[in-house]
């Protein structure tokens, strides 16, 4: 059987999320902001909306726009209900923010002038280079450097405990987060969108292809 991954997604958003998991071999299920979290053997946070700043103890500056309070009330169960369970988490973008966010991290809430490199322009996405931890998921799948593309205003500030940085660009930005003790990994990039991303969304089906074989096994 194919892995079933619950993808989190915004309003509209999901079609990416979708081909990606299929393409990498699992069997995607979008619904935003999910509240059954049961019959799944995986949880992707898609990218999305701002964050809103009081849920990591600020006031909104007015850069911050357009949560989605849905996905801010669902998101922490399902992420919640899948380490319970033993399950793979991956967030990508907004995923990845809202992963440091649960955990205890804060966000900046609007990247300067000097990191536009990560704001699209016209609509059209940015490719830029980050560099990678060694000893990482994310170096075992791309090596030290990596092309990734970015298309957000937002990111992460004070990292959660239990995460561990393994992706920066140039600038400093956060672009990769890996869970110090589980399977949970958080990307600000998005791999969906192309074919380079395409090595992370097949780990991460194969992990949950994995976590589907344990649960069966119980």
């Amino acid at each position: 059987m194919k892995p079933r991954i619950l993808i989190s997604p915004s309003v509209g958003h999901a079609e990416n999320y979708i081909r990606a998991v299929e393409k990498a071999g699992g069997e995607p299920v979008a619904i935003h902001s999910p509240t059954e979290f049961e019959g799944y053997d995986g949880l992707l946070l898609a990218g999305g909306e701002d964050i809103s700043p009081e849920l990591y103890g600020e006031v909104n500056e007015g850069l911050s726009v357009g949560m989605d309070k849905a996905r801010e009330a669902s998101d922490p169960l399902a992420v919640d209900a899948f380490i319970k369970a033993g399950k793979p988490i991956l967030g990508i973008c907004r995923g990845m923010q809202a992963l440091n966010v649960i955990f205890g991290g804060t966000m900046i809430q609007h990247l300067n002038e000097k990191c536009a490199v990560h704001t699209p322009e016209n609509g059209v996405d940015k490719f830029h280079t980050v560099k990678i931890e060694s000893g990482s998921i994310i170096h075992t799948l791309y090596g030290e450097e990596t092309e990734v593309t970015s298309s957000h205003h937002q990111a992460v500030k004070d990292i959660a405990d239990a995460f561990v940085v393994t992706a920066a660009a140039p600038d400093g930005t956060v672009e990769a987060i890996e869970h110090k003790t589980l399977n949970i990994v958080g990307v600000q990039w998005h791999p969906e969108r192309y074919d380079c991303g395409a090595k992370l969304i097949e780990w991460f089906v194969g992990v949950c292809e994995l976590s589907e074989e344990v649960t069966v096994k119980k």
